[in-house]
Protein backbone atom coordinates (compact mmCIF):
# COMPACT_ATOMS: atom_id res chain seq x y z
CA UNK A 1 0.00 0.00 0.00
CA UNK A 2 1.45 3.31 -0.93
CA UNK A 3 0.42 5.13 2.06
CA UNK A 4 1.32 3.62 5.13
CA UNK A 5 2.99 6.34 7.07
CA UNK A 6 -0.07 8.55 6.11
CA UNK A 7 -1.25 10.89 8.52
CA UNK A 8 -4.31 11.82 6.72
CA UNK A 9 -7.21 9.01 7.13
CA UNK A 10 -8.00 7.54 3.81
CA UNK A 11 -12.23 7.89 3.56
CA UNK A 12 -13.61 5.84 0.25
CA UNK A 13 -17.13 6.31 -1.57
CA UNK A 14 -18.73 3.88 -3.61
CA UNK A 15 -21.44 4.77 -5.32
CA UNK A 16 -22.72 3.58 -9.11
CA UNK A 17 -24.51 7.13 -10.01
CA UNK A 18 -21.44 9.61 -10.52
CA UNK A 19 -23.23 12.87 -9.97
CA UNK A 20 -23.51 11.98 -6.51
CA UNK A 21 -19.65 11.12 -6.36
CA UNK A 22 -19.13 14.45 -7.97
CA UNK A 23 -21.67 16.56 -5.62
CA UNK A 24 -20.03 14.58 -2.77
CA UNK A 25 -16.56 15.84 -4.51
CA UNK A 26 -17.46 19.25 -4.01
CA UNK A 27 -19.18 19.26 -0.69
CA UNK A 28 -16.24 17.96 0.78
CA UNK A 29 -13.84 19.50 -0.89
CA UNK A 30 -12.52 21.51 2.58
CA UNK A 31 -11.52 18.24 4.20
CA UNK A 32 -8.62 18.02 2.12
CA UNK A 33 -6.39 18.63 4.46
CA UNK A 34 -7.32 16.63 6.78
CA UNK A 35 -8.51 13.61 4.85
CA UNK A 36 -7.10 11.80 1.43
CA UNK A 37 -10.90 11.02 -0.14
CA UNK A 38 -11.25 8.31 -2.73
CA UNK A 39 -14.29 8.09 -5.23
CA UNK A 40 -15.34 4.54 -6.98
CA UNK A 41 -17.99 4.16 -9.26
CA UNK A 42 -18.10 0.08 -8.56
CA UNK A 43 -17.20 -2.46 -6.19
CA UNK A 44 -15.01 -3.40 -8.82
CA UNK A 45 -12.92 -0.22 -8.66
CA UNK A 46 -13.41 -0.14 -5.02
CA UNK A 47 -11.81 -2.64 -4.38
CA UNK A 48 -8.79 -1.93 -6.82
CA UNK A 49 -8.46 1.22 -4.81
CA UNK A 50 -8.19 -0.39 -1.74
CA UNK A 51 -5.38 -2.58 -2.76
CA UNK A 52 -3.31 0.55 -3.66
CA UNK A 53 -4.45 2.98 -0.41
CA UNK A 54 -5.40 2.11 3.65
CA UNK A 55 -8.82 3.11 3.50
CA UNK A 56 -9.81 3.86 7.09
CA UNK A 57 -13.13 4.21 6.68
CA UNK A 58 -15.85 3.03 2.94
CA UNK A 59 -18.92 4.14 2.78
CA UNK A 60 -21.06 2.88 -0.08
CA UNK A 61 -24.66 2.26 -1.52
CA UNK A 62 -26.41 -0.30 -1.40
CA UNK A 63 -28.39 -1.00 -4.54
CA UNK A 64 -25.12 -1.42 -7.13
CA UNK A 65 -25.15 -3.13 -10.33
CA UNK A 66 -23.22 -6.22 -10.45
CA UNK A 67 -22.19 -6.43 -7.05
CA UNK A 68 -24.25 -4.24 -4.40
CA UNK A 69 -23.10 -2.78 -1.03
CA UNK A 70 -23.59 -5.57 1.19
CA UNK A 71 -21.23 -7.98 -1.62
CA UNK A 72 -19.14 -5.37 -1.27
CA UNK A 73 -18.43 -5.12 2.14
CA UNK A 74 -18.55 -8.81 2.67
CA UNK A 75 -15.29 -8.54 0.63
CA UNK A 76 -14.03 -5.93 2.57
CA UNK A 77 -14.47 -7.37 5.66
CA UNK A 78 -12.60 -10.50 4.40
CA UNK A 79 -9.54 -8.91 3.06
CA UNK A 80 -9.60 -5.58 4.61
CA UNK A 81 -10.91 -6.03 8.47
CA UNK A 82 -9.61 -3.42 9.84
CA UNK A 83 -11.43 -0.97 7.72
CA UNK A 84 -15.37 0.49 8.97
CA UNK A 85 -17.77 -0.35 6.54
CA UNK A 86 -20.61 2.03 6.55
CA UNK A 87 -24.12 2.42 3.89
CA UNK A 88 -25.20 5.38 2.40
CA UNK A 89 -28.56 4.72 0.98
CA UNK A 90 -31.84 5.56 -0.13
CA UNK A 91 -35.49 3.78 0.15
CA UNK A 92 -34.71 0.26 0.38
CA UNK A 93 -36.91 -3.45 1.74
CA UNK A 94 -36.56 -4.06 5.70
CA UNK A 95 -35.42 -7.58 4.37
CA UNK A 96 -32.41 -5.69 2.29
CA UNK A 97 -31.45 -3.50 4.98
CA UNK A 98 -31.66 -5.71 7.86
CA UNK A 99 -29.51 -8.59 5.79
CA UNK A 100 -26.57 -5.38 5.96
CA UNK A 101 -26.23 -4.78 9.33
CA UNK A 102 -24.40 -8.00 9.51
CA UNK A 103 -21.42 -6.60 7.63
CA UNK A 104 -21.89 -2.58 7.80
CA UNK A 105 -21.23 -0.63 11.22
CA UNK A 106 -23.54 1.48 10.46
CA UNK A 107 -26.21 2.47 8.01
CA UNK A 108 -27.28 6.21 7.08
CA UNK A 109 -30.16 7.47 4.98
CA UNK A 110 -29.99 9.30 1.65
CA UNK A 111 -30.06 12.59 1.39
CA UNK A 112 -27.46 13.30 3.86
CA UNK A 113 -25.56 17.00 4.67
CA UNK A 114 -21.89 17.13 4.33
CA UNK A 115 -21.99 18.11 7.51
CA UNK A 116 -23.45 15.31 9.29
CA UNK A 117 -20.91 12.76 6.77
CA UNK A 118 -18.14 14.93 8.09
CA UNK A 119 -19.37 14.89 11.78
CA UNK A 120 -19.66 10.84 11.48
CA UNK A 121 -16.47 10.71 9.68
CA UNK A 122 -14.38 12.86 12.08
CA UNK A 123 -15.76 10.82 14.90
CA UNK A 124 -14.42 7.20 13.79
CA UNK A 125 -11.24 8.81 12.95
CA UNK A 126 -10.89 10.50 16.74
CA UNK A 127 -12.22 7.29 17.59
CA UNK A 128 -8.98 5.00 15.86
CA UNK A 129 -7.04 7.53 17.44
CA UNK A 130 -8.07 6.70 20.77
CA UNK A 131 -7.66 3.68 20.75
CA UNK A 132 -4.18 4.18 18.51
CA UNK A 133 -3.28 -0.07 18.45
CA UNK A 134 -4.00 -1.15 14.85
CA UNK A 135 -4.17 -4.98 16.10
CA UNK A 136 -6.77 -3.80 18.29
CA UNK A 137 -8.47 -1.84 15.56
CA UNK A 138 -8.60 -4.86 13.44
CA UNK A 139 -10.26 -6.76 15.95
CA UNK A 140 -12.55 -4.44 17.45
CA UNK A 141 -13.55 -3.77 13.40
CA UNK A 142 -13.84 -6.97 12.39
CA UNK A 143 -16.42 -8.31 14.72
CA UNK A 144 -19.77 -8.98 13.36
CA UNK A 145 -21.47 -9.79 16.52
CA UNK A 146 -20.12 -10.11 20.29
CA UNK A 147 -20.39 -14.43 21.47
CA UNK A 148 -23.04 -14.86 23.65
CA UNK A 149 -23.24 -17.96 26.43
CA UNK A 150 -24.36 -20.90 24.73
CA UNK A 151 -27.05 -20.81 27.33
CA UNK A 152 -28.50 -17.55 26.66
CA UNK A 153 -28.44 -18.01 23.19
CA UNK A 154 -29.79 -21.02 22.91
CA UNK A 155 -32.78 -20.20 25.32
CA UNK A 156 -33.29 -16.81 23.00
CA UNK A 157 -33.17 -19.99 19.82
CA UNK A 158 -36.10 -21.72 21.54
CA UNK A 159 -37.99 -18.50 22.58
CA UNK A 160 -38.48 -17.20 19.04
CA UNK A 161 -38.85 -20.26 17.66
CA UNK A 162 -41.91 -21.00 20.24
CA UNK A 163 -45.34 -22.06 18.93
CA UNK A 164 -46.46 -18.71 20.98
CA UNK A 165 -42.51 -16.44 21.21
CA UNK A 166 -43.58 -13.52 23.60
CA UNK A 167 -41.79 -10.50 23.16
CA UNK A 168 -41.79 -10.03 27.17
CA UNK A 169 -39.71 -12.97 27.28
CA UNK A 170 -37.33 -12.18 24.10
CA UNK A 171 -36.50 -8.54 25.91
CA UNK A 172 -35.63 -10.47 29.13
CA UNK A 173 -33.40 -13.00 27.57
CA UNK A 174 -31.32 -10.19 25.55
CA UNK A 175 -31.72 -8.12 28.45
CA UNK A 176 -29.58 -10.40 30.50
CA UNK A 177 -26.49 -10.61 27.71
CA UNK A 178 -24.27 -7.70 26.86
CA UNK A 179 -23.47 -8.65 23.25
CA UNK A 180 -27.52 -9.09 22.45
CA UNK A 181 -28.17 -5.46 24.31
CA UNK A 182 -25.57 -3.74 22.05
CA UNK A 183 -26.39 -5.39 18.95
CA UNK A 184 -30.15 -4.92 18.94
CA UNK A 185 -29.67 -0.84 20.24
CA UNK A 186 -27.23 -0.27 17.61
CA UNK A 187 -29.93 -1.41 15.16
CA UNK A 188 -33.29 0.01 16.38
CA UNK A 189 -31.12 3.25 16.39
CA UNK A 190 -29.87 3.06 12.99
CA UNK A 191 -31.06 5.32 10.72
CA UNK A 192 -33.21 2.57 8.29
CA UNK A 193 -35.83 2.75 11.35
CA UNK A 194 -35.58 6.66 11.05
CA UNK A 195 -37.34 6.62 14.83
CA UNK A 196 -37.69 10.76 15.96
CA UNK A 197 -35.33 9.63 19.24
CA UNK A 198 -32.85 7.41 20.30
CA UNK A 199 -33.88 4.08 22.30
CA UNK A 200 -31.67 3.33 25.76
CA UNK A 201 -33.77 0.14 26.92
CA UNK A 202 -33.50 -3.31 25.60
CA UNK A 203 -37.78 -3.86 26.77
CA UNK A 204 -38.96 -0.69 24.26
CA UNK A 205 -36.23 -1.87 21.11
CA UNK A 206 -37.70 -5.53 21.34
CA UNK A 207 -41.28 -4.23 21.06
CA UNK A 208 -40.48 -1.81 18.27
CA UNK A 209 -38.44 -4.23 16.38
CA UNK A 210 -41.78 -6.38 16.81
CA UNK A 211 -41.59 -10.44 16.39
CA UNK A 212 -41.08 -11.12 12.50
CA UNK A 213 -37.94 -8.54 12.81
CA UNK A 214 -36.75 -10.42 15.60
CA UNK A 215 -36.97 -13.49 13.96
CA UNK A 216 -35.30 -12.36 10.80
CA UNK A 217 -32.47 -11.16 12.63
CA UNK A 218 -32.09 -14.30 14.57
CA UNK A 219 -32.62 -17.17 12.28
CA UNK A 220 -31.79 -15.51 8.99
CA UNK A 221 -28.78 -12.62 9.52
CA UNK A 222 -27.76 -14.38 12.30
CA UNK A 223 -26.56 -11.26 14.44
CA UNK A 224 -26.16 -13.70 17.59
CA UNK A 225 -23.85 -15.96 18.01
CA UNK A 226 -22.61 -18.73 20.87
CA UNK A 227 -18.80 -18.69 22.69
CA UNK A 228 -17.71 -22.00 20.39
CA UNK A 229 -17.56 -24.94 23.35
CA UNK A 230 -14.33 -24.64 25.42
CA UNK A 231 -13.14 -21.34 24.79
CA UNK A 232 -10.70 -19.49 27.18
CA UNK A 233 -12.49 -16.07 27.65
CA UNK A 234 -10.87 -13.38 30.27
CA UNK A 235 -13.22 -14.36 33.17
CA UNK A 236 -16.08 -15.58 33.66
CA UNK A 237 -18.77 -13.91 31.49
CA UNK A 238 -22.04 -14.87 33.84
CA UNK A 239 -19.68 -12.59 36.67
CA UNK A 240 -18.76 -10.03 33.80
CA UNK A 241 -22.63 -10.10 33.49
CA UNK A 242 -23.67 -9.60 36.99
CA UNK A 243 -20.83 -6.68 37.31
CA UNK A 244 -22.22 -5.38 34.40
CA UNK A 245 -25.80 -5.38 35.36
CA UNK A 246 -25.06 -4.16 39.15
CA UNK A 247 -22.97 -0.96 37.46
CA UNK A 248 -25.94 -0.30 35.50
CA UNK A 249 -28.24 -0.37 38.21
CA UNK A 250 -26.59 1.52 40.95
CA UNK A 251 -25.62 4.50 38.35
CA UNK A 252 -28.98 4.72 37.51
CA UNK A 253 -29.86 4.94 41.26
CA UNK A 254 -27.00 7.42 42.22
CA UNK A 255 -28.47 9.78 38.99
CA UNK A 256 -32.16 9.27 40.81
CA UNK A 257 -31.31 10.10 43.85
CA UNK A 258 -29.54 13.54 42.18
CA UNK A 259 -33.03 14.11 40.94
CA UNK A 260 -31.57 14.30 36.84
CA UNK A 261 -34.02 13.74 34.36
CA UNK A 262 -35.26 10.48 33.98
CA UNK A 263 -33.62 9.72 30.21
CA UNK A 264 -30.51 10.75 31.90
CA UNK A 265 -31.03 8.12 34.35
CA UNK A 266 -31.17 5.66 31.90
CA UNK A 267 -28.87 6.29 29.94
CA UNK A 268 -26.23 6.07 32.77
CA UNK A 269 -27.77 2.47 33.55
CA UNK A 270 -26.83 1.48 29.61
CA UNK A 271 -23.55 2.45 30.15
CA UNK A 272 -23.02 0.87 32.90
CA UNK A 273 -24.47 -2.30 31.44
CA UNK A 274 -21.72 -1.74 28.58
CA UNK A 275 -19.00 -0.43 30.37
CA UNK A 276 -17.01 -3.73 30.38
CA UNK A 277 -18.00 -4.95 27.12
CA UNK A 278 -14.41 -4.62 25.82
CA UNK A 279 -13.57 -7.73 27.97
CA UNK A 280 -15.90 -9.66 25.25
CA UNK A 281 -13.73 -8.33 22.09
CA UNK A 282 -9.97 -9.33 24.83
CA UNK A 283 -11.94 -13.13 24.89
CA UNK A 284 -10.55 -13.40 21.26
CA UNK A 285 -7.40 -12.75 22.69
CA UNK A 286 -6.62 -15.48 25.04
CA UNK A 287 -2.75 -14.71 25.09
CA UNK A 288 -2.87 -11.26 26.71
CA UNK A 289 -5.81 -12.31 28.49
CA UNK A 290 -3.10 -14.33 30.64
CA UNK A 291 -1.10 -11.86 30.74
CA UNK A 292 -3.10 -9.93 32.17
CA UNK A 293 -4.62 -11.82 34.68
CA UNK A 294 -0.73 -13.07 35.57
CA UNK A 295 0.02 -9.14 36.26
CA UNK A 296 -2.53 -8.43 38.31
CA UNK A 297 -2.32 -11.88 40.73
CA UNK A 298 1.68 -10.93 41.15
CA UNK A 299 1.39 -7.25 41.24
CA UNK A 300 -1.92 -6.73 42.86
CA UNK A 301 -2.75 -4.69 39.87
CA UNK A 302 -6.50 -4.06 38.98
CA UNK A 303 -7.10 -5.96 35.78
CA UNK A 304 -7.30 -2.68 34.02
CA UNK A 305 -4.06 -1.54 35.81
CA UNK A 306 -2.63 -4.77 34.07
CA UNK A 307 -3.85 -3.83 30.49
CA UNK A 308 -2.60 -0.63 30.63
CA UNK A 309 1.14 -1.98 31.94
CA UNK A 310 1.23 -4.76 29.14
CA UNK A 311 -0.15 -2.79 26.25
CA UNK A 312 -1.21 0.97 26.88
CA UNK A 313 -4.69 0.46 26.32
CA UNK A 314 -7.43 -1.15 28.38
CA UNK A 315 -11.08 -2.75 27.44
CA UNK A 316 -12.36 0.51 28.16
CA UNK A 317 -10.85 1.78 24.80
CA UNK A 318 -11.44 -0.69 23.17
CA UNK A 319 -15.38 -1.32 24.34
CA UNK A 320 -15.99 2.49 23.21
CA UNK A 321 -14.23 2.04 19.73
CA UNK A 322 -16.82 -0.66 19.09
CA UNK A 323 -19.94 1.03 20.46
CA UNK A 324 -18.32 4.54 18.38
CA UNK A 325 -18.28 2.46 14.88
CA UNK A 326 -21.63 1.00 15.92
CA UNK A 327 -23.23 4.54 16.02
CA UNK A 328 -23.87 4.83 19.83
CA UNK A 329 -24.16 8.36 20.69
CA UNK A 330 -20.83 10.55 21.48
CA UNK A 331 -21.56 11.13 25.19
CA UNK A 332 -22.41 7.35 26.22
CA UNK A 333 -19.22 6.06 24.09
CA UNK A 334 -17.50 8.79 26.00
CA UNK A 335 -18.68 7.61 29.44
CA UNK A 336 -17.20 3.51 28.25
CA UNK A 337 -13.99 5.15 27.32
CA UNK A 338 -13.23 7.05 30.32
CA UNK A 339 -15.20 5.18 33.26
CA UNK A 340 -11.85 4.67 34.83
CA UNK A 341 -10.10 7.92 34.39
CA UNK A 342 -12.92 10.33 34.14
CA UNK A 343 -10.76 13.28 34.71
CA UNK A 344 -8.93 12.97 31.60
CA UNK A 345 -12.73 12.53 29.29
CA UNK A 346 -13.18 15.71 27.04
CA UNK A 347 -16.49 16.43 29.09
CA UNK A 348 -15.57 15.30 32.40
CA UNK A 349 -18.35 17.00 34.22
CA UNK A 350 -20.95 14.34 32.78
CA UNK A 351 -23.55 13.15 35.01
CA UNK A 352 -23.60 9.49 33.18
CA UNK A 353 -19.57 9.25 33.26
CA UNK A 354 -19.30 10.50 37.20
CA UNK A 355 -22.77 8.18 38.20
CA UNK A 356 -20.92 4.85 35.73
CA UNK A 357 -17.35 6.07 37.73
CA UNK A 358 -18.39 5.69 41.42
CA UNK A 359 -20.75 2.50 40.73
CA UNK A 360 -18.11 0.62 38.84
CA UNK A 361 -15.47 1.37 41.52
CA UNK A 362 -17.67 0.76 44.65
CA UNK A 363 -18.46 -2.71 43.29
CA UNK A 364 -15.25 -3.34 42.23
CA UNK A 365 -13.40 -2.38 45.19
CA UNK A 366 -16.30 -3.03 48.15
CA UNK A 367 -15.48 -6.03 50.53
CA UNK A 368 -11.90 -5.20 49.74
CA UNK A 369 -8.74 -4.57 52.44
CA UNK A 370 -8.63 -0.99 50.39
CA UNK A 371 -12.18 0.07 50.15
CA UNK A 372 -14.30 2.00 47.63
CA UNK A 373 -14.10 5.41 48.98
CA UNK A 374 -10.46 5.37 49.13
CA UNK A 375 -10.13 4.40 45.45
CA UNK A 376 -12.31 7.25 44.45
CA UNK A 377 -11.06 10.11 43.11
CA UNK A 378 -12.53 12.45 45.21
CA UNK A 379 -10.87 15.54 44.08
CA UNK A 380 -12.22 15.04 40.71
CA UNK A 381 -16.23 14.36 42.06
CA UNK A 382 -16.00 17.82 44.53
CA UNK A 383 -14.02 19.29 41.09
CA UNK A 384 -17.35 18.34 38.94
CA UNK A 385 -19.78 19.79 41.78
CA UNK A 386 -20.81 15.53 43.05
CA UNK A 387 -21.27 15.62 46.74
CA UNK A 388 -22.53 12.36 47.54
CA UNK A 389 -22.98 10.35 51.03
CA UNK A 390 -19.80 8.02 50.15
CA UNK A 391 -20.74 6.04 53.08
CA UNK A 392 -24.15 5.52 52.36
CA UNK A 393 -23.32 4.82 48.88
CA UNK A 394 -20.64 2.01 49.90
CA UNK A 395 -23.24 0.47 52.04
CA UNK A 396 -25.95 0.13 49.27
CA UNK A 397 -22.93 -1.61 46.59
CA UNK A 398 -22.00 -3.96 49.42
CA UNK A 399 -25.82 -4.74 49.65
CA UNK A 400 -26.57 -5.36 45.98
CA UNK A 401 -23.17 -7.36 45.52
CA UNK A 402 -24.07 -9.61 48.73
CA UNK A 403 -27.15 -10.52 46.15
CA UNK A 404 -25.18 -11.91 43.41
CA UNK A 405 -21.74 -13.00 44.95
CA UNK A 406 -18.42 -11.79 43.97
CA UNK A 407 -18.48 -9.50 40.86
CA UNK A 408 -15.84 -9.07 38.46
CA UNK A 409 -13.96 -6.11 37.15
Amino acid sequence: MNNKNKTRNTILFVDDETYILDSLRRRLRTMNERWQILFADSAKSALELMAQYDVDVVITDLVMPGCNGVELLEKVAHTHPHTVRIILSGNIDRLTALGSTEVAHQFINKPTSAEELRILVERICQLRDLLDNRKYIRLATEIQNLPSLPSTYYELLEEINAPDPSIKRIGSIINKDLGMTAKVLQIINSAFFGLPHRVYSVDQAVALLGLDTLRALVIHVNIFSSFPPGRTVLSSVLSLRDHSLLVGYLAKKILQEEKVQKELAEKAMLVGILHDIGYLLLAHMPDISRQVIQMSREHGYSLAEAEYELTGISHAEIGAYLLGIWGFEEELVEAVAFHHHPSQAPHPGSGMLMAVYIADTLLNWVGETIGGKEKLSLNYLQNQGMALDMDYWINVADDLQKKVGTAHE
